[in-house]
């Protein structure tokens, strides 16, 4: 691999994270449940706009190939980490939503299974996708810049 391939890996990586957040923003906030004041579905949609914002910083801080522009980026999906371990995967959140169609209409319920399915699958994306894709970049910029690189080589 090299450090313009891991680039573009990340590149995809990025656009992917940010799709699957945006199908989270979609449910959060625009299908969610309509009537009844219920906070957690309040804070379950600021999370995911909050999340979604991270998400679209993140992809577009990679406008140039420039390791700059990749700790930009990681600082932006480090950003949507800890909103989505912190606040909507977070287990007490868990548990109420999976508890919202008991307690509200079935609407409510319907709409809570279908965030924790996003959820779930935001976590997968970042986990399994995406920082991979930032430690391989890292790794060949570290091979790049090791006593034992020649120079240039890897680029």
């Amino acid at each position: 691999m090299t450090v313009h391939s891991a680039y573009a890996g990340l590149t995809a990586a990025a656009g992917r994270l940010r799709d699957t957040v945006r199908e989270l923003e979609l449910i959060a906030v625009s299908d969610r449940p309509r009537g009844g004041d219920v906070l957690l579905v309040d804070e379950v949609a600021n999370a995911a706009l909050e999340t979604m914002g991270a998400a679209e910083q993140a992809r577009a801080a990679l406008g140039d190939d420039t390791p700059a522009s990749v700790a930009l980026c990681q600082s932006y999906v480090q950003r949507l980490g800890r909103v989505l371990v912190g606040q909507l995967a977070a287990p007490e959140h868990l548990t109420e939503l999976a508890a919202l169609g008991t307690e509200h209409r079935r609407e409510a319920g319907a709409w809570a299974d279908e965030v924790i399915r996003c959820v779930q699958a935001c976590q997968q994306t970042l986990w399994h996708d995406t920082l991979p894709a930032l430690l391989a970049y890292w790794q060949e910029i570290a091979a790049l810049n090791s006593p034992c690189s020649t120079s240039g080589a890897r680029r």
